[in-house]
């Protein structure tokens, strides 16, 4: 998997906590009244700087991730199969939406320059340790094009072996829960990592 695309699967990872920060800069801008643009630059510059810098990388990044997706519905873009040896729904929704989206919130002022530097700052952290080791947000993006993610033990043939993998992180449009020691046409990502390809089916 690609450090872009990574990036890419971690900007979206904060969507809802982007628009939050987004309307609240904005409502601020707005509520302000500022007379003209270049009042507004010499007051708020740093703001707007930032305000501009976030809906880029959002529309890049959401961009990105949707086209992944749909290239990745192509029949010929498949990497290998492997059968779901056990399979469960992610169950971290809960505990990474508190962590990425709420506590953001609440601990810092993006209003204030000095608490979005702070934030920055937080976000950069968090941006390198989960690119660094391949980290899986629960990505709300999935949700809404009707995927989920799971996490699996797959079981794959490489060179005429048997390979059992555990504690995979599978993104499925399909109950993997009920695929229990049945094939599944994958995109693989590193091993730990997959999408499941076998919704395209209906589509051949």
């Amino acid at each position: 998997m690609s450090k872009f695309f990574r990036w890419n699967m971690l900007v979206t990872s904060f969507l809802p906590l982007w628009l939050s920060i987004l309307l609240l800069m904005a409502w601020d801008i707005h509520s302000s009244n500022f007379s003209s643009f270049c009042c507004l630059l010499n007051t708020k510059g740093i703001q707007f700087a930032v305000f501009t810098i976030i809906a880029i990388l959002l529309f890049i990044s959401t961009i990105a991730v949707i086209c992944f997706l749909l290239r990745k519905s192509n029949p010929n873009e498949s990497s290998g199969y492997g059968n779901v040896v056990s399979a469960r729904k992610s169950s971290t929704l809960v505990t990474d939406f508190l962590l990425t989206y709420i506590v953001p919130l609440i601990a810092f002022d993006f209003t204030s320059i000095r608490d979005i530097i702070l934030f920055l700052i937080y976000f950069a952290l968090i941006a390198f340790l989960n690119i660094r080791n391949g980290n899986v947000y629960t990505n709300i993006l999935f949700e809404f094009m009707g995927y989920r993610v799971f996490t699996c033990d797959i079981e794959r043939d490489i060179t005429g072996k048997q390979y059992l993998f555990t504690d995979c992180t599978v993104i499925s449009k399909e109950n993997l829960t009920g695929k229990i020691n049945q094939e599944f046409s994958f995109f693989d990502f590193d091993n730990s990592m997959y999408l499941n390809l076998d919704h395209r089916k209906g589509q051949r």
